[in-house]
């Protein structure tokens, strides 16, 4: 196995799993953005692209092995990740447009 591409087979099962629940994500976001709007869901539409972007990155980063070259774009992409995520789970929490259904 020291000649793949993959390093490991829980790597690549991590993989399919953070491609999958990124897809199942994404078509949640696009029916709740269609019933409710884009005012509560907006800032999270950026975030799905943003986290699309970590998972390929990281993916290349240690299949090709250059992972310690990008460890600060990843770290300041994840954190602007997480932040933006938090805003887009708090408007839809207190969202009153759901309260009232």
């Amino acid at each position: 196995m020291a000649n793949s591409r993959f390093p490991s087979h829980f790597f690549t099962t991590t993989l399919a799993v953070a491609a999958i629940s990124w897809t199942i994500a994404l078509a949640t976001q696009a029916v709740v953005n269609k019933k409710l709007g884009n005012g509560p869901v907006g800032t999270l539409w950026f975030t799905f692209v943003l986290q699309m972007l970590l998972i390929g990155i990281i993916s290349h980063g240690i299949t090709s092995g250059t992972l310690p070259q990008y460890h600060a774009l990843i770290t300041a992409s994840a954190s602007i990740a997480i932040v933006l995520a938090i805003i887009g789970i708090d408007r839809n929490l207190y969202n009153p447009a759901i309260d009232a259904q």
